[in-house]
């Protein structure tokens, strides 16, 4: 849970990052109801290098999180 929380923070963090970088407004209205630019985006090898960066990037969190709670007598041992 600890990781899909983490990821989902980051990855939605880094798409409005990318989108801004792009030209492009991240929260324009007009994305809810479909209409995306024809150029809008970016390749698929470059969303497999951020995705393997991110998961790269999160190990050793996710590390440190299951050793802080390998200890039953914290507080962070029953989240």
């Amino acid at each position: 849970m600890f990781f899909y929380v983490c990821t989902s923070s980051v990855v939605h963090a880094v798409a409005v990052g990318m989108a801004l970088a792009a030209q492009a407004s991240a929260l324009d209205a007009t994305w809810f109801f479909g209409t995306i630019p024809a150029n809008f985006g970016f390749p698929l090898w470059w969303v497999y290098v951020i995705w393997i960066a991110i998961i790269v990037a999160l190990y050793p969190v996710c590390r440190w999180y299951a050793e802080l709670r390998s200890g039953a007598r914290t507080v962070a041992g029953y989240l």
